[in-house]
Formats: C-alpha cells, structure tokens, sequence
C-alpha cells in the first residue's frame, strides 16, 4: 500500500489475476482518457466545416482575418473590402477608412501559424488537447490523478467544448483553453516554490531545479494568459482571481512572523508572492505589449478594443464614424450590472445546468475543499467569469434549453474546466473512497459503478446532443448561432453617394423574426409583402401576408425629424429594409424592431 503524493491511497494488488484497483489503476486510466480524447478528434474532425457557408459573425470575421493575418495584412481600405457584412469595424488610419476585426487578433494568428506550414487541420485538436492536458494536470495537482482524470473527460465530453472544437473559428475555441493552462502553470509554478507542498504552512523549500521549474511555470502562465486576452479581451478580469490566490497564499503563509509584527521576517516568507508576480508579468507583457500596441494603432489607445469602433454595419449605413466606449459604460454601469447578473442569473440556471451539468456538485466540491487554499483561485475565477457576462443585459436572450442552440454558453466557457473539477472531486468523494475499503469486493464494484455513471452521464449531455448537431450539418440542415440561414442574399446600394461593399441582406418573414429573433440581431433584413396592422408615434407594426403568428413586427423611424415620418394607413402592404435589433442594443425602442435609420439605404416602400 502506498500514497500518490494527494491524499489518495493506491492499493497493490497481491494476485496475479486482474483486480477491480488494477483495472482502474493511473495507467490504464491515463490510457483511456488518451484514446477517448483520440476517438472524439476523428469523431469530431470528420464532420464538415465551412465557417463561410454555415457560421456567421465571429466566425466569418476570424476565417477572414486568419486568411490576411497569413499574409500580414491587418487591415483593408474600406473601398475594397469584399467580405460581406460580418462582426468586423471601421477606423481612420493614415488618413483612410479601413476596416479591421472587431475581435481581438489572437485566434486568427494562432489558426495562421498552422495554416502557413499546412496543418490547420491539427489547431483544434492540438487546442482542445491543450485544456484537457492542463484540466488533467491541474486537477491532479489540487485532489489526485483520480480527479485529473475525471475532471479531464469531464471538459473535453462537454457540449460546448465539443461544438468550438467543431466550430474552431469562433473566439472562444480557444479562449477557454489557454486560461485553464494558465491556471494549471500558475498553480504549479507556487507547487515548486514552495518545496512542492501547497501548503501555505508547510515549511518545505525549493532546491535549483524546484526555483527553476517555477520561474519557467510562472513565466509560460502569464504568456498563456496573455494569449487568452489576445482572443477574447474581457478575459483579462480573470487575472484578479489569479492574483488573490497569490496574495492569499503569502498571507496564510507569512501570518505567524505577521502576528509578531516581524515585518522582515514576513517579507521573507513572502519573497515568492513578488517573484511569481514578477515573472508572470514579464511572460504577460511579452505578448500583450504588441497586443497594446496594435489596439494603439487601430483603436485610438493600448486599452481601447474593436469593441469601441464603429460596426461596419453602422458605417455602411451613415458612412460616418460612431465611437463607442464599451469598456468604459461596463465599468460606469456596474451597479446595474450586479442587478442584471441575479435577475440573468435565476433566467439562465436550466441553460448552465444542460450545458454544464458538473455545475450540480459545485456546492459538495466546495465543501469537499473548504480546507484547501486553492479555493481562493477557484470561487474567485467562477464569480468573475459568471459576472462578467450575466451583468450585460443582452445575456438574458440565451435563457433557453433547445439543443438546436448547441453553442449556448460559450460566453462562460472559462469555467467549465473549474466546474468538472469541483465535479470531480464530488464524484471521486462518493464513489473512489469505497475503493480504500479493505475487502467487500461488492463495496469496491458499487463505488466504481457509482463513479462511472455520474462521470458517464455527464459525458453522454455533452456527446449526444452533440451527435445531433453534427447529424444535421451532414445532411447540410445547421443552424447559424446568429443568422437562422447560412450568409447568402444579394449586395445592397450604398448611400451618400458611395457603393459600399457587398452588404448581405436576408430576406425573412415575420414569423422569422418573431420565432427566432435572436438569430437575426444586428443582420440587414428584407421584409417584403407585409401588411400594416398597427401605427405608433415613430413607426409602425406589420405582419408577412403569409404569416401564422397574429402578432406583429415593429418598424421604428430611427432618427426621423419631428414631422418627416411617412404616413402610412393600417391595411397597406409594404416593403421593409434595415437592421433588425437584438437585445443588445441600448435603446430599448429598438429591440426586436426592425430599424430604418434617417437618410441611409434603409427604407419602407407602400406597395401599390
């Protein structure tokens, strides 16, 4: 009988003959992990993907920029932009209109690297096989191997998970997985640091080789880190998590020489909080320093994003710059965020439940771990990314459990690997402790039995609505997460004199938009041979000839002059263009309406 080092007894088996603790032994578990992980790649890598043809928004925006970041190419002059209307703005830079990705450049630059030596095919699987690898060794390091293993099939069989590992020109096919690197590094930077002991009591010290591993482990975290913000900019909040835990463990382990106010002695105890934070910062800017400088060049400042620019869609209409400050009104609007992240929060629990059903031992794994200083990483690292988007308004639209919306919540995908590991350790409590019984064969089976079917259905949530999915885009029957048909439609006049380019308008009904109005949000629609049923002060209700609903869509005169509006009568047909409104949009007229925006090439025609 001997210990792995975590709390975890492993028992030698006396007889030859294949026993029940040498059938789950660390190897074969390991063994299985590895071929489940290689069986999902082919599974996974066989199901067509055309991002241009079947995705739309972000995924559209990063196959595009992938292509010209190959070439060094990041920016196009207005004038010759060809790509359609996809998630993409418009700045002045040398004197010109040019358009940029609204999205951070990270993961078009990382697809670029494989696509420039031929194996683009290997990103998302050399991506995924990243989070797994660094959930495994992460969990390991926090509750035994056990756990590392469990949390790992855990992240990898996760519905989302699979859907970006399908879909891996979305942002967030990579966000999620570089941050859990960046966890694991980190974590197992202060785990040498510290004598290996993470123990913040333990007054164990590092050799040359303990100091060398983590100096490399908390250099290689901050760079990861800094890949992750390079994908998905509000990723970066999550380093206040990383730097409690830090500011934490130095505390708890400094407390004594604190006590007696023995400032010298506490600073030496303390000495690797400042080495940590210093090599974790100088792998950090080696990335986010180009990263500054780019957002510099194109957005107006180091801090400024895409986010602030303004929509090619906007620009389209108005030829005409609106900046935006989206990070700024985050942080001015944050006491209406702490309301909007309960009241989105309550909409969304079946949603984070089906997608993420390691979310129902959160409350046991915290109490299983309510000893352990790695808490102050984990319950800090789940509020910040839960809040982070439950505080936005528009969030409460993905209140829904239809597997058709496989993608749904990819937004909070940084903390699935967290979850699956507080799930693990709630599993491994009540089904792996039966295995340290001494005897009762029956015992050691159930607890097996026990662990194989929680683990099992949790992976069976995520693979066969999976399966759906990809059922549906082999027969070429998918669904856009923003667009409710693949890109398609006809290139629609400029105005002001100017022939934008190739605008995408989808020609819809009202019981489209009225169905399945998130689908639409932000998209040019055509809405032809609806009938008026309803005026208002600033715009009208219509219904498709042809619809089943008897409710209408609201057409709103976005921008109009007191008096300038058109008189149209209830009972005429007319013909609609403009941007249909999600619920992102801050005035809250225009959600869900159909906006026909003041002197641009929007319109309402009466028919005759």
């Amino acid at each position: 009988m001997a210990s792995d080092g975590n709390g975890y007894t492993i028992h030698c088996a006396s007889q030859p003959q294949m026993t029940l603790e040498r059938l789950l032994c660390k190897r074969n578990c390991l063994v299985a992990l590895v071929l489940m992980f290689i069986a999902m790649a082919v599974w996974v890598g066989t199901v067509p993907y055309e991002p241009m043809k079947m995705d739309l928004a972000d995924a559209t925006a990063n196959f595009i920029w992938t292509e010209n970041y190959s070439k060094g190419v990041y920016d196009i002059p207005y004038s010759e932009w060809n790509g359609g209307q996809t998630q993409c703005v418009v700045v002045l830079h040398d004197g010109q209109y040019v358009v940029v990705n609204e999205k951070g450049p990270g993961l078009g630059m990382m697809i670029a690297a494989f696509q420039v030596v031929g194996a683009e095919f290997l990103f998302a699987p050399f991506i995924v096989g990243l989070a797994v690898l660094s959930t495994y060794m992460f969990g390991m390091r926090i509750a035994g191997w056990k756990v590392g293993v469990l949390a790992a099939m855990m992240t990898m069989a996760n519905l989302v998970v699979i859907v970006m590992w399908h879909r891996y020109y979305w942002t967030d096919a990579a966000t999620m997985h570089l941050l859990v690197l960046s966890l694991w590094l980190l974590v197992e930077a202060n785990y040498h640091y510290n004598g290996s002991s993470l123990d913040p009591r333990s007054e164990n010290t590092a050799g040359k080789k303990g100091m060398g591993i983590s100096l490399v482990c908390a250099l290689l975290s901050g760079l990861s880190f800094a890949a992750a913000v390079s994908t998905r900019y509000p990723a970066a909040l999550l380093i206040a998590a990383m730097m409690f835990y830090l500011f934490a463990f130095y505390i708890l382990r400094a407390w004594p020489e604190l006590k007696r106010r023995d400032v010298a002695g506490a600073l030496r105890k303390a000495k690797g909080l400042f080495v940590l934070i210093l090599f974790f910062a100088i792998g950090l800017m080696m990335l986010l320093a180009p990263l500054m400088q780019y957002n510099a060049t194109y957005f107006g400042g180091p801090f400024a994003s895409g986010y602030d620019a303004t929509p090619l869609n906007n620009f389209n209409r108005t030829h005409a710059l609106d900046v935006r400050n989206a990070t700024g009104s985050w942080f001015e609007t944050i006491g209406q965020g702490i309301v909007n992240s309960v009241a989105n929060g309550l909409l969304l629990i079946p949603t984070f439940i089906s997608r993420m059903p390691a979310l129902v031992f959160l409350p046991l794994g915290i109490w299983l771990l309510r000893r352990n200083i790695v808490l102050a990483l984990l319950i800090p690292w789940l509020a910040i990314a839960f809040f982070t988007y439950l505080s936005l308004s528009w969030i409460a639209m993905y209140a829904r459990i239809g597997w058709e919306n496989v993608w749904e919540p990819r937004y909070f995908m940084p903390v699935i690997p967290v979850l699956s590991i507080f799930g693990a350790v709630a599993i491994s409590r009540i089904s792996f402790k039966k295995l340290e019984f001494k005897g009762a064969e029956r015992k050691k089976l159930l607890g097996a039995a026990i662990a194989l079917l929680m683990a099992g259905t949790i992976v069976l949530c995520g693979i066969a609505p999976a399966e759906i999915n990809f059922s549906h885009v082999r027969s070429g029957q998918y669904q856009t997460p923003h667009g409710g048909q693949p890109p398609g439609g006809q290139p629609g006049p400029g105005g002001n004199n100017t022939q934008p380019p190739n605008i995408i308008v989808l020609n819809v009904t009202t019981d489209q938009l009225l169905i399945n109005p998130q689908s639409y949000g932000g998209r040019f629609v055509h809405l032809d041979n609806a009938t008026v049923i309803n005026t208002l002060p600033k715009g009208l209700v219509v219904r498709s000839w042809n619809a089943t609903r008897q409710d209408g869509v609201r057409i709103v005169f976005d921008g109009w002059p007191n008096g300038s509006t058109p008189s149209i009568s209830i009972g005429r047909e007319v013909e609609v263009k403009g941007i249909f409104n999600g619920a992102d949009v801050p005035d809250p007229i225009l959600r869900y309406a159909i906006g026909v925006k003041y002197q641009t090439t929007d319109y309402v025609r009466v028919k005759p």
